[in-house]
Order: structure tokens, then sequence, then C-alpha cells
């Protein structure tokens, strides 16, 4: 799996993962495809050379830049697709 967004490392003979947000200009503001690479990275093996989470101990979670993660990217918000009424009124209630 190639992920854009998102940097990952196994260290300490595979105790620790380190998983760095790649998006420093948007101070790694979450976006769908950073959401789906985030996704992809607890569904399966992410690393290419097969490893598995299984000897993992700690998850150290960080940020590329000046910011850990501002949150939500607003301006992919604004251009996200709106979402059916139907698909609302089903989900709220």
């Amino acid at each position: 799996m190639e992920l854009k967004h998102i940097n990952l490392e196994l260290k300490e003979a595979g105790k620790i993962l380190s998983l760095q947000l790649n998006r420093p200009k948007k101070r790694n503001a979450f976006n769908d495809e950073l959401i789906s690479e985030f996704q992809q990275v607890f569904d399966g093996p992410a690393l290419s050379k097969g490893d598995s989470y299984e000897s993992v101990r700690l998850i150290l979670l960080h940020g590329a830049g000046k910011a850990f993660c501002a949150g939500g990217d607003i301006r992919a918000l604004y251009q996200a697709k709106p979402l059916p009424i139907e698909v609302l009124v089903t989900s709220t209630f």
C-alpha cells in the first residue's frame, strides 16, 4: 500500500510504530485522503516489507512541520459533496 499523507516506520525491533501525519502546509489537517490512509493503516499491513503489528506496544502519532494537527480541513469540507436528505434523516433518527 502506498501512503501519500502518512509516513510509517517501525522502530525498536517492531515495538514502536511511528505514524507521522504529513501535510505540513495544511498543518496536518484531516481531509478525505488522510482519513482514508489513516483507516488503511489500521485495517491491514500498511508496511511494504510485510511487517505485522503484532509486536507493536506503542504508537507514536506526530505531525510534520510546525503543528501536530489542525483538525478538519475546512476547505476540503466546503468542496465535499452534500449528503442526500435520505441519508441524513436515516442516520440521524
